[in-house]
């Protein structure tokens, strides 16, 4: 009897300590670099699609532009977007 208690215990602390570790937060590294990376995609296909305003305003104006408008739209939705937002 005292001996399954002992396995009980080791196997519910176990248990436990295995959760702990799944379910520690992100420190922000990786899901820093994930909203960067989803954020410089979402502002070159802006930066692409407006070529003719790049010549009118300049290359500087538009970037600006184009990463402001990818910022919010990943920001708020933390990575997730879609294309179809950006028209």
């Amino acid at each position: 009897m005292p001996l399954q208690n002992f396995v009980r215990a080791s196997l519910l602390v176990i248990s436990l300590l295995l959760l702990a570790g799944c379910m520690k937060t992100d420190s922000g590294g990786t899901l820093s670099a994930f909203r960067n990376s989803e954020t410089r995609t979402i502002a070159i296909q802006c930066y692409r699609s407006h070529e003719g305003e790049r010549v009118f305003y300049g290359n500087a104006v538009i970037w600006s532009a184009c990463r402001a408008l990818a910022e919010s739209r990943v920001k708020p939705s933390y990575g997730t977007y879609s294309p179809d937002k950006m028209r």
